[in-house]
């Protein structure tokens, strides 16, 4: 009860937090104007985003698959790609639900550990994030003088500061966290054969396992592909839109660049599917290229409610479609863990 109680409690603080980035974004706007820019808005360009998002969700199930099969797994695409969308769904309810959720619906099934998958989000992580900085190291030298002060006083200094506010509480989390390993490793005879020590030893082998796949991976040029596609496909995302409205038609691939990075922090950030942290940096950055404020919201309004229904639509048909196509699997044997 108490961790139910916990979870809404995070729950409507994302969503606040996301509200009031959508208020702060939009406070003071004529949103009539607004609806008659979306109304303008040739609405096939957007049509053509969604097929590209779309494209973009069956080539990370792809990759997430290629991860899985090095662990002695093969499940169906088709199920990896519809785990991938009910996390992507389950992740505009609650922030990061979605990694645990897809998980959980290939485990129950394919028959895969969830530990051991958990490992493969790690990796998956870990490259999206690489492909991320990759892609705002390029926007920023193409565009520096343009960017960097948008950057520096939208994200660095932003982050520079929690960092700096936080440094007591980061010192005594290290201490936390030392303190309990040398206690582990003192009182680990005495528990090593009970039930909680086990699943903890478990969870972390699994986890490492997982992590270790890309080593074992035999076709590593093809996940590089995929990895390479997939924030491609997000890049010409933001492209294409552009072409939907009059006052962001004549952009070039360097504004579609830089609105595809800045969006994709907001993205991330700690908000229900990005709600008001994407319109927020899109609409911002738009504005640098000098893109009206109107027409820079309403392309952020619509390229965000787009990709929003397409994750509802999709994730939704796959929670009806999964336990049609599918039964549950057998529950996976544990397999021995050295010690």
């Amino acid at each position: 009860m108490k961790k139910r109680l916990i979870s809404f409690f995070k729950f409507f603080i994302f969503l606040a937090l996301g509200g009031v980035l959508l208020w702060y974004t939009f406070r003071g706007q004529d949103f009539n104007q607004i609806r008659a820019a979306i109304k303008e808005a040739d609405m096939w360009w957007i049509g053509l985003t969604l097929i590209i998002g779309l494209a973009s969700h069956i080539s990370r199930a792809i990759r997430w698959r290629m991860l899985i099969i090095p662990l002695g797994y093969r499940p169906k695409l088709l199920n990896t790609f519809m785990a991938v969308m009910v996390g992507y769904f389950a992740n505009l309810a609650f922030p990061r639900l979605g990694e645990v959720t897809k998980c959980g619906i290939l485990k129950q099934y394919e028959g895969i550990p969830i530990n051991r998958l958990l490992g493969t989000m790690i990796v998956e992580r870990a490259v999206d994030l690489l492909c991320l900085l990759l892609c705002l190291v390029l926007v920023v030298a193409l565009e520096f003088n343009l960017l960097s002060d948008f950057f520096l006083d939208w994200i660095f200094y932003p982050l520079a500061g929690k960092v700096m506010d936080s440094q007591m509480g980061l010192v005594i989390a290290g201490a936390v966290f030392v303190g309990l390993v040398i206690l582990f490793f003192v009182l680990r005879p005495r528990f090593r054969h009970s039930g909680f020590y086990i699943k903890l030893r478990d969870l972390a082998y699994g986890v490492l396992e997982g992590a270790r796949t890309i080593g074992r991976m035999k076709n590593k040029g093809a996940f590089i592909f995929h990895s390479v596609l997939i924030w491609g496909l997000y890049f010409l995302m933001s492209y294409v839109a552009l072409f939907a409205f009059t006052g962001t038609e004549s952009l070039g691939a360097t504004a579609a660049l830089a609105v595809f990075v800045f969006g994709s922090f907001g993205m991330v950030a700690p908000v229900q599917g990005g709600i008001g942290a994407y319109h927020l940096m899109a609409s911002k950055t738009l504005e640098l290229f000098q893109v009206t404020q109107i027409d820079a919201l309403a392309y952020a309004f619509v390229m965000h409610g787009g990709q929003t229904f397409l994750l509802i639509v999709v994730g939704f048909l796959s929670l009806i479609i999964l336990p049609v196509l599918n039964k549950p699997a057998a529950k996976p044997v544990p397999e021995p863990v050295p010690e």
